[in-house]
């Protein structure tokens, strides 16, 4: 029997590194009075969850599908948003949101001055980052410039949070 068990441990732990390379994690939200779950989705040619580390801080894009059987349809919730400070007090800023519905004239939009983020964990290892916290925002339809109140005709607010696992973009991607 530990003839067996010894392999098959080191085949599971021989995979590990491969997949923490993948994105993964969820977004959980309150949109209006309606819960909501959304997959963190791995990059590909439209783009997706990922990281990159400038001169202003730590860019951070956590793209969402809606459950896994629409792992194949398009990002349906995209946050980002710049982390900055250290791993004991990170500090996030600059949060945008954006929320598909179809039809695509139903997209809603957060920009900064309408949102609010904390991170909770933060964590940088080699090229991974692990990262969780908390959001609100104030959606307005199409690409709302300025500030945009609950009452504002359309908006909708929507409270969440978040963990994800996301790999460093490639620079070529950028």
């Amino acid at each position: 029997m530990i003839r067996l068990t010894a392999p098959v441990a080191a085949l599971c732990l021989a995979t590990l590194p491969a997949l923490a390379q993948e994105p993964s994690g969820t977004i959980t939200a309150t949109v209006g009075t309606e819960e909501r779950s959304w997959q963190v989705v791995a990059p590909e040619d439209t783009g997706g969850s990922r990281w990159s580390q400038d001169d202003v801080g730590i860019s951070v894009t956590l793209v969402g599908r809606e459950g896994p059987e629409t792992l194949d349809a398009a990002p349906n919730l995209t946050l980002t948003f710049t982390a900055s400070g250290q791993e004991t007090q990170p500090d996030a800023s600059n949060l945008a949101v954006t929320l598909l519905q179809m039809p695509a004239s139903n997209t809603l939009s957060g920009t900064p001055e309408n949102t609010d983020i904390t991170l909770t964990a933060f964590s940088i290892e080699d090229d991974t980052l692990a990262v969780s916290g908390n959001f609100t925002a104030i959606l307005a339809p199409g690409a709302p410039e300025g500030l945009v109140t609950a009452n504002t005709e359309g908006a909708q607010t929507i409270t969440g949070d978040f963990q994800a696992t996301l790999q460093r973009a490639d620079p070529a991607d950028e």
